[in-house]
């Protein structure tokens, strides 16, 4: 029921998770614009979808803050919290270095003598 409601628009607020699945900000972003499938809110800003499309080149991350602080400007999306992760490994595990997306490339872990 909860799912049907989100996607039928019947609700005055809604608890989601979105992961990024490729590192850059846009992944986050582009799913407030105005005619993406995920954006269950149905928000609609001209000025941020024109932001999105305009974040190219030298100024893509000056861009993409540009629409991320009129998303929250507005209320579209209130971030709760951000997931973090743990990692456990005794002394001798070296390379233990998660990338930005939070993954550890397993091959470069290696046990010191």
């Amino acid at each position: 029921l909860y799912v049907e409601a989100i996607r039928g628009g019947e609700f005055q607020a809604a608890v989601g998770a979105w992961v990024g699945d490729y590192f850059d900000p846009a992944g986050f972003l582009e799913p407030w614009s105005s005619a993406h499938p995920e954006n269950a809110g149905r928000w609609s800003n001209a000025e941020y979808d024109g932001l999105l499309k305009a974040a190219a080149g030298e100024t893509r991350l000056a861009t993409l803050a540009k629409a991320e602080e009129l998303l929250l400007r507005e209320a579209a999306a209130v971030p709760l919290l951000r997931a973090g992760d743990a990692f456990l490994a005794g002394p001798r595990v070296e390379g233990l270095r998660p990338d930005p997306m939070g993954r550890v490339p397993l091959q470069l872990l290696r046990l010191a003598k």
